[in-house]
């Protein structure tokens, strides 16, 4: 089973998915894929084989969810194809922000931050954190939207393309931070 595997596709998540290099992709079919990539590859069924059958198993099977947790989430899919193609996004030094996307982050952090004291004098209202989720959740919809459109053109070879899916990466990543924070508040509260 492990011989069927081609080589090249341990080193490209899409082909070992079975999948175009292309940004949008189906998580039902992307799930389904990865159960049955799984039970053909899992190291149980090679406890009887040789001990380079077990290892490349193991390797195979780290393979398999490394590749399902990047191509499943939508900002690490667009960094890892933009690096695909030649394009390397830095997250930790990317400056790819616009005034209002920093001052709209700003404005949700400060209505947290009031939010935490308020809940820390009157209690907990969880319609003030539902809203704040819900503009986290809207602004995370809307940036995979926008990547979804920019992906589609000729991205890899046009800067401005890349430089507007670097800013929506960025957005992305912080909304996703920010459900991550309103989740933290609401079980520090619960």
């Amino acid at each position: 089973l492990i011989k069927t595997l081609d080589e090249s596709s341990f080193n490209n998540y899409f082909a070992l998915f079975g999948e175009l290099e292309i940004y949008s992709l189906d998580p039902v079919k992307l799930d389904t894929k990865r159960k049955e990539l799984l039970i053909r590859l899992h190291p149980d069924r090679f406890c009887d084989g040789t001990a380079a059958q077990k290892r490349s198993s193991l390797q195979w099977t780290t393979r398999i969810n490394q590749a399902y947790d990047v191509l499943k989430d939508p900002v690490k899919r667009a960094v890892y194809l933009c690096g695909l193609k030649g394009n390397i996004i830095d997250i930790e030094k990317s400056k790819a922000f616009s005034v209002e996307v920093l001052e709209q982050q700003m404005e949700l952090r400060e209505k947290l931050s009031e939010a935490v004291e308020l809940f820390a004098e009157c209690g907990f209202d969880a319609t003030k954190l539902d809203d704040l989720e819900f503009q986290a959740s809207s602004m995370l919809s809307n940036s995979v939207f926008n990547m979804t459109k920019l992906f589609s053109d000729n991205f890899s070879k046009n800067k401005e393309i890349l430089n507007k899916i670097e800013s929506q990466i960025n957005i992305s990543l912080f909304a996703q931070k920010f459900i991550v924070d309103c989740s933290e508040v609401r079980r520090k509260f619960l």
